[in-house]
């Protein structure tokens, strides 16, 4: 039996070599990051959501005073929709009643025998 060809290092493969930094299929979380840093998917090091500062690839940190927005675990902005409007909703300062209301004077007819 012949061996099959062996398979080139490569990012993701768990073990850090060649050019990379780390390697996020590492046994060991964040291997060849420093504290506070995270290995990505291109096995590159950057921080981690929730160091207080929004880092490349966030769109807010939940440990940052002036976040925009309400932040995740994830550092992506939780959006929250705003309450729209129906095109068949009549102002709130219009006089007229709504549709649920039922006029008071409206004569009703009572069963003859």
């Amino acid at each position: 039996v012949t061996p099959g060809p062996t398979e080139a290092p490569f990012c993701g493969d768990g073990v850090v070599n060649g050019n990379e930094v780390c390697d996020y299929e590492s046994t060991t979380p964040n291997e060849g990051c420093a504290t506070g840093e995270k290995c990505t998917s291109a096995c590159e090091c950057q921080p981690k959501c929730g160091n207080g500062e929004i880092d490349m690839g966030e769109e807010c940190d939940y440990n940052d005073e002036s976040a925009e927005c309400d932040c995740n675990e994830d550092c992506r902005c939780i959006i929250t929709a705003a309450p729209t409007k129906r095109p068949t909703d009549a102002p709130t300062d219009s006089p007229t009643a709504s549709p649920t209301e039922s006029p008071t004077d409206i004569p009703t007819a009572s069963p003859t025998e």
